[in-house]
């Protein structure tokens, strides 16, 4: 799913989208495969399995392993929840998002039914 949506956003640069935004969605979907092969010993990881603890991981994944600044990793978790969106919008996955306020707008816990 990440990658269709890159394709899609690469379409669009020079349209809606600047090279730049380009660009950190294909580093955010590196990141993102990165951590699902250190976390999981997997290259893919069904988007059912997203969860609360997930996020949490891949947010310590990103400022440790990757010495990520607070900054960056808030941009690349919230660039990894548009994917989620996406794929709750589509009803891939049914979840309720409830945001935690001491976590704020890029941090949201999700609940699956």
């Amino acid at each position: 799913m990440f990658t269709e949506h890159n394709n899609k956003v690469e379409a669009l640069v020079g349209k809606e989208f600047a090279a730049g935004t380009l660009e950190r969605y294909k580093t955010s979907l590196k990141h993102t495969q990165d951590f699902i092969e250190w976390k999981y010993k997997v290259k893919d990881l069904d988007i059912k399995k997203i969860d609360n603890h997930f996020i949490s991981e891949y947010e310590f994944y990103l400022r440790t392993v990757r010495n990520c600044a607070n900054n960056s990793a808030v941009k690349y978790i919230k660039n990894f929840g548009k994917i989620v969106r996406i794929c709750l919008a589509n009803s891939w996955i049914t979840a309720n998002w409830n945001c935690n306020s001491l976590l704020e707008v890029f941090y949201c816990q999700i609940i699956v039914f």
